[in-house]
């Protein structure tokens, strides 16, 4: 049996004096059926958990709370598409998909999950890194840093894109009801006050004419062109969150760094102090203790920020242009084989309707 997950349902349900929404999950994993029940917290938690699990690799975003309207029937609607989305995405990242983070939001607790963040250590998830990913040397590296400067003004502008389509969506509806207004009532009756001796639109071949032409008339596919928009600005956001955790990492590596350099000063320090009382040593060895726990600190944050690093550089950014590439692609064609049998059915329909004058 193939893996896979989908959200199946989601109900308001009332729990005391407070409403939430539950979302009901079906599924198979590793040849196990599933149905579980989650809330919107669950989720927010897994991601959590994932990020904390897996700093600086890509983990895909879920839709953004919000402290009013959560039970309204749109914003349950959105909330379930994008949760399954969330989902889905998860399905096709192997080491979220079969890990143990996943594992426990199916079969356990949300205590359970936020349990397992608390236990990763850097050690922890340098090994994990070490044994999950691989890396080719002669692959491209990317530049991180102009990436991460090109997602920050692109973000916007698809956010603005999004808006635009969204607009296109509503003026492309009132157009279709427009022209199926105008054909189906406005012409006959039009006709009938003209008392045509040979009516064109009172006639029930030009409607049945005009009903083959009408699915393709009315059809809407400005809303592929918004639903690519809102995928690409999801995806951008995602790797903005990976790529500031790696920031995080690397700010973390110049503080330890700093501190690091301050204890080397204090310890310098000292040994050119006169011992006071006999405690001179027991200061010398409480710091030259500090300096080696902060010099293994500072040495495994720097293994992770190398590692976040050639993941980032040689696989989460060409997997960002890969699928934008491929999706890019697929809306073109859906949309350039709409307009095309769009205006392929007007043609036809107009051209039968002149035959008839």
């Amino acid at each position: 049996m193939q893996d896979f997950i989908k959200i199946i349902d989601a109900q308001v349900m009332e729990e005391s004096l407070i409403n939430y929404t539950q979302y009901q999950i079906k599924g198979i994993r590793k040849g196990e059926v599933f149905v579980i029940n989650k809330r919107y917290n669950d989720f927010v938690i897994l991601k959590e958990v994932f990020n904390k699990s897996w700093p600086g690799c890509f983990i895909p975003p879920i839709p953004q709370k919000k402290s009013l309207g959560n039970l309204d029937s749109n914003v349950i609607t959105y909330r379930s598409k994008y949760l399954s989305y969330f989902l889905k995405k998860i399905l096709k990242i192997p080491y979220l998909w079969l890990g143990e983070e996943m594992s426990i939001f199916i079969k356990g607790t949300t205590e359970q999950l936020q349990e397992v963040a608390k236990t990763k250590t850097l050690q922890s998830i340098i090994s994990k890194y070490e044994q999950t990913f691989a890396f080719n040397q002669n692959q491209q590296v990317h530049d991180i840093d102009q990436f991460y400067s090109q997602i920050c003004q692109i973000i916007p502008q698809i956010e603005n894109f999004s808006t635009i389509a969204k607009n296109l969506i509503k003026e492309k509806d009132a157009q279709n009801q427009g022209l199926v207004m105008f054909v189906e009532q406005f012409l006959p009756q039009f006709e009938k006050l003209q008392q045509q001796n040979h009516p064109i639109f009172v006639n029930e071949e030009t409607q049945e004419q005009f009903q083959l032409s009408k699915k393709c008339c009315t059809k809407n596919e400005y809303n592929k062109v918004y639903e690519y928009t809102k995928i690409v600005e999801r995806e951008l956001l995602a790797c903005k969150d990976a790529l500031i955790q790696r920031n995080a990492i690397s700010q973390r590596v110049k503080d330890e760094d700093e501190k690091l350099y301050k204890l080397n000063i204090q310890l310098q320090e000292l040994h050119s102090k006169t011992p006071l009382f006999g405690k001179k040593e027991e200061k010398l060895a409480s710091i030259q203790s500090q300096i080696q726990l902060q010099q293994q600190t500072l040495q495994l944050l720097k293994s992770l920020e190398f590692l976040i690093n050639k993941i980032i550089s040689q696989q989460e950014i060409p997997n960002f242009y890969r699928f934008t590439k491929d999706k890019y692609g697929r809306l073109i064609k859906v949309f350039s084989d709409f307009q095309i049998k769009y205006h392929q059915a007007q043609a036809e329909f107009w051209e039968k309707i002149q035959l008839k004058i």
